[in-house]
């Protein structure tokens, strides 16, 4: 072997190592950069849960209306994050009608009464929503609404005057 056919495969060599880590540097890229990992964990078979406590005073001791809403439509996300509960409530059937459901907007509807143990919630992931968003109905004035990860797992403490969100680790 001479000393020109060692350069020749010590430059291959460095040309494959530079591939193959320019490639795996892609990969991580492209992966993490696409909501990939979402849909991993969708194809798995993995749930978002949604665990609520609903407090013995809740709403001023009344039973209490939730909506967690699944946006897919940008235009949408940017209005709703501008509505009080109070109008998300009143107009909630008109949007529905405007953004068909599964395609535009998601929603889960659910009411429970002061004190009520409620069982976990599971959703199938939605990897294409824009954004979600919970609205309570509280008796008195107040925003009540918060915008939540479409995809990631919550603690809602439904309490007296207003509600708190916890992301689940």
């Amino acid at each position: 072997m001479t000393v020109n056919d060692l350069k020749k495969d010590h430059q291959s060599s460095a040309r494959r190592a530079f591939l193959l880590i320019f490639m795996a540097v892609f990969w991580v890229v492209a992966l993490n950069s696409c909501g990939i990992k979402v849909r991993i964990r969708k194809m798995m078979g993995i749930k978002q849960i949604i665990k609520v406590f609903v407090s013995q005073k809740v709403n001023q001791n009344s039973a209490i209306a939730m909506d967690l809403v699944f946006v897919f439509d940008e235009q949408l996300m940017d209005k709703l994050r501008e509505m009080p509960s109070k109008e998300w409530f009143e107009k909630r059937e008109q949007i529905k009608r405007d953004y068909l459901v599964g395609v535009g907007i998601d929603t889960l509807e659910r009411e429970w009464v002061p004190g009520q143990i409620v069982p976990d919630i599971k959703l199938k992931l939605k990897p294409k929503a824009k954004g979600a968003l919970i609205f309570a109905k509280y008796s008195i004035p107040g925003a009540h609404r918060f915008v939540i990860d479409p995809v990631r797992s919550v603690e809602i403490h439904l309490n007296e005057t207003d509600f708190e969100v916890k992301r689940i680790k």
